[in-house]
This record gives C-alpha cells, sequence and structure tokens, in this order.
C-alpha cells in the first residue's frame, strides 16, 4: 500500500508541477517534457499538436504508470497544453485547470484493488521555462490548487459514502533541471502558504459516521536529486552505484485537525495541533540519512469507554538516524537521536493507573542522542553480502552524546564515550573489545521504589533484592537520593565503581 501510494504522488507531480525540459522552444520544452515523463517510469501520450503563431497546442494528453509487481497503477488526463514562445527565449507553459486522476491502490501486492477517482484543480496555473539545455528554470506559480475525490470502488464492488478535498493557496516554486548524458539532476523549492483539507462519511449498515479536517500552514519543500532512465531504477542498488541520489526536506509550521464520528456506542471526538514539523531524507550511494520531528505537540480526546475527556501535550518528538552506505577501510561517521521531550498526560489518563496513584505527574522525557565511527566490511549493495559475512560491520567507536531518562519523580542520565579493538572478537563473547568509561547518574531511585511499593506494584519481599543490586552497581552521589555508577572498560576488562566485574 505504501508503495503504491509513492507511485501515484511521484507521477502526479510531474502532472500538475509540469516537467522539465532542456530547451527554451515550445516543441523541444513538450518533446524534453515526454522525455523525463517516460524517464520517470510513466508512459505519455497525446491525441494531438498544432502550432498557432508562437504557442504549441497539445490536446487529449495520458499519463499513465503501472507497477505490475504491486498491482498499482496511475492514470492522469489533460485536456490541453499550451507551450507558448515569450519572446525573451523563456516558454510559458500552461495547462486545463482541472485534471482527472485515477489510481488503483490494492492492499497487499495480488489483491483486487480499491479504485480511486481525483480530480486535481490548479486555475491560473503558469510554469515559465528559462535558461539553456544544459540548466533550464522552471518558476512555477499558481493562487489555489485543489484535490477532491470524485469516486471510490472498494476491491468487493461497493462504493462507500466517503467524501474528501484539500486546497492549497499560494503556491509558488522553482526547479532547475541539468542533463548529463543518462543522468538528470534536479534541484526545486516549492511554498505554500496554507493547505486544509477535511474528510467525511457514514457507514449506513452500523450507523456510524465520521469527519476529519485540518490545516497546515507555511508547508515548505527542498530537494535536489539525480535520476536515472526508469530501466536502471529497476535495481535500486545498481542505481545508487550508478548515481542515483535524493536530499529532500520537508518543514511546515502550525498544524491543526479535529474528529468528530459517531456509533451506537456513542460519539468520538478528538482534536491535535503541533507547533511546527520538518522530514528529511538523504540517499545516495555513500550515505543514508533519514528524521523527522515534530514540536509543540497537543492532543485531546473522548469517548465511550474512556474515563472522561483524555489529553496529552509534548515539547518535542523527534528521530534522527544517519549511517554510511559504502564499504570503505575508515571509519565512517553514525549517529541516531531519538528525542521525546516535556510528555505531560491529563489526570484523566493518570486515574487509569487507579484512584490511589501517587505517581508524580511532572512532565517525561527520553532522549537518547549517539554518535560514532564505523565501517561496512562487505559492500551492502551487492546482493547476498549482508547474509554472506558473520561480522559484516565493525564499530570503531562509540560517543554518548546524551542520555536523559525523566519520569515518576525520578531521573537517569549517562555521558561517556568507547572505542573498540575490532581484532579482539574473544574476550567479550563477539562484541569487539571496548575501551572508555561511561558515567551513569541516578536520582530519586529510591523514592520511586518506595512509591511503587506502596502502590502494590512492587511486592515488599522483592524490594531488598532491588536494593541489593543498586548497592552493587552504584554509589552513593553528591546529592541526596543521588546514585552513581561509573562503567569502565579497561585491560580487557570491565569495572563498576572500581570493582572488577570481568
Amino acid at each position: 500500500m505504501k508503495h503504491s501510494h509513492i507511485l501515484g504522488a511521484s507521477a502526479l507531480a510531474l502532472v500538475i508541477a509540469a516537467p522539465a525540459a532542456q530547451a527554451i522552444t515550445p516543441d523541444e520544452v513538450w518533446a524534453n517534457w515526454q522525455a523525463l515523463t517516460a524517464a520517470s517510469g510513466a508512459t505519455i501520450t497525446a491525441a494531438g499538436t498544432a502550432t498557432n503563431g508562437a504557442a504549441l497546442e497539445v490536446t487529449g494528453i495520458t499519463v499513465a504508470q503501472t507497477n505490475a509487481e504491486l498491482g498499482s497503477s496511475f492514470t492522469a488526463t489533460i485536456e490541453k497544453m499550451t507551450f507558448t514562445d515569450r519572446g525573451d527565449g523563456s516558454v510559458a507553459v500552461t495547462m486545463s485547470d482541472a485534471i482527472p486522476v485515477m489510481l488503483a491502490i490494492p492492499e497487499e501486492p495480488g489483491d483486487a484493488p480499491a479504485q480511486i477517482g481525483l480530480t486535481v484543480g490548479q486555475p491560473g496555473m503558469v510554469l515559465v521555462a528559462s535558461g539553456d539545455a544544459a540548466a533550464t528554470t522552471y518558476d512555477y506559480t499558481a493562487p489555489t490548487m485543489a484535490l477532491a475525490l470524485t469516486s471510490l470502488t472498494l476491491p468487493d464492488g461497493t462504493s462507500p459514502d466517503v467524501k474528501a478535498e484539500a486546497t492549497g493557496t499560494t503556491l509558488a516554486g522553482r526547479y532547475v533541471v541539468g542533463t548529463d548524458g543518462e543522468k538528470t539532476t534536479v534541484a526545486s523549492t516549492a511554498t505554500i502558504a496554507m493547505l486544509a483539507y477535511a474528510v467525511s462519511g457514514s457507514d449506513p449498515a452500523t450507523s456510524a459516521t465520521f469527519a476529519v479536517k485540518g490545516s497546515v500552514a507555511d508547508l515548505a519543500a527542498e530537494s535536489t536529486s539525480v535520476l536515472l532512465g526508469a530501466e536502471a531504477m529497476k535495481d535500486v542498488a545498481a542505481a545508487l552505484k550508478a548515481g542515483f541520489a535524493v536530499d529532500s526536506r520537508i518543514t511546515t509550521g502550525a498544524i491543526d485537525f479535529a474528529v468528530d464520528g459517531a456509533d451506537p456506542t456513542g460519539p468520538v471526538t478528538a482534536t491535535g495541533k503541533f507547533a511546527g514539523t520538518d522530514f528529511g531524507i538523504q540517499l545516495d550511494q555513500n550515505r543514508v540519512a533519514y528524521g523527522f520531528g515534530l514540536t509543540g505537540g497537543a492532543f485531546d480526546g473522548s469517548g465511550p469507554g474512556l474515563p472522561g475527556p483524555v489529553g496529552s501535550t509534548f515539547g518535542e518528538v523527534a528521530l534522527r538516524l544517519a549511517l554510511p552506505m559504502a564499504q570503505t577501510a575508515e571509519p565512517q561517521d553514525f549517529s541516531a537521536a531519538v528525542r521525546l521531550v516535556d510528555l505531560t498526560l491529563s489526570d484523566s489518563v493518570w486515574a487509569l493507573a487507579g484512584p490511589a496513584a501517587t505517581l508524580p505527574r511532572d512532565p517525561m522525557t527520553l532522549i537518547v542522542d549517539l554518535k560514532g565511527g564505523m565501517a561496512w566490511l562487505v559492500d551492502i549493495l551487492a546482493p547476498g553480502a549482508m547474509e554472506s559475512s558473520a561480522m559484516p560491520i565493525a564499530l570503531h567507536n562509540l560517543d554518548i552524546n546524551e542520555v536523559l531518562a525523566r519520569a515518576f519523580g525520578a531521573e537517569v542520565t549517562a555521558l561517556g564515550g568507547l572505542t573498540f579493538d575490532n581484532s579482539d572478537l574473544a574476550t567479550f563473547g563477539g562484541i569487539p573489545a571496548p575501551t572508555g568509561k561511561v558515567t551513569v547518574n541516578m536520582k530519586g531511585i529510591n523514592a520511586l521504589i518506595e512509591t511503587l511499593v506502596s502502590m502494590g506494584m512492587i511486592p515488599e519481599d522483592q524490594v531488598m533484592g532491588a536494593r541489593m543490586m543498586l548497592a552493587m552497581f552504584a554509589k552513593p552521589g553528591a546529592g541526596a537520593d543521588e546514585l552513581v555508577s561509573e562503567i569502565e572498560f579497561k585491560d580487557k576488562g570491565l569495572f563498576v565503581n572500581g570493582q572488577q566485574l570481568q
């Protein structure tokens, strides 16, 4: 299902944003528009072309893309496109205000697909091509853009009662396209001032209804991609080695949504918002990086089975990962970070733990931020490489930038760094022998244990064992109810607070 969405979105982008060309005459812009569409894996046909003064008029255009492996397809029809020589070395491209689109999307590969009909509206959209064959620039603007669901047929042949529409305002963007043999480089930026959407429907069989609406402010995207031909892209690993690459980032301002529903058990409501979001991906033969972040989140909801209105807020949620891709003799940087900052829960959520719950309800935080150096010992882009090696990776060093866990009145932090001897896999049972120190600080642990005992979550007869374990691996810190554990690897041994354990 996910791949089907990507297929449709890629082809749709070609339709609504107008593709690139390597020249600035109307005929050459149209010819190269066809070439780039075909290179993306789609097919394009036109019923006819005609020259009208300084303009080339193309009618009855169909863009289609099919993924036989997934069983999905995409088809868009454009009644008319006009390529007009502006007399200054540039070409203006306009197209029909409304573009019908049909999608076929199976739940699983091989299943019968759902048939989805859409209409893309883009009144007033103008694209201007300028530059030369080596680097052609495309600037476009549109006052509004709309996407509406026109039909929906499920695999069983039924058509549910669903309505969906989205509207964007003040669109602007630029594409700079360059060609080098079989490679096409596209650098782009795009902005949408506001994107609003609404989806609603009902199920007469169960008397259930639902309605979802929301908005996204200040949507901005930028990317640089190196594209190859459709044949080359059939093998992504080979395409990466041949130069395929993508580096994209999307950011937004405020996002909000609201859900209203009802069924025989009662009404359901939910609202949510974010102060801002970001998403990025980088992929080439040397490196892969992925990450997203959400800030200023707030959620509220109510429904049958809940003790009352429930809610939560957070300051930040983020995931960032970056790894090398190429096989190298020298270590390459990697990093990984997870952030959940200042999570709060409403009293009704806390009440689910029981009316006598006495756990502190301060905001909760979990942060893990690591970086280091590693090297792939095999070519991970080669088929079967990972399975053919018992140890495909050499870990050279690991630094703990930050580890923080704060909840229920307790806090645990960790800092430190390790280096690894990849020639010694015996001392620590297959793990490269480490050298270095990690310091762990714990605050409020004893108070938390007492609270859990009072709530009946830890039996009294187990408390002594827990305290003995803490005494073995931690020593008193500077403050009250503070413990410190210094974990050190040296001389092929493991030491905790100076005591050798291995």
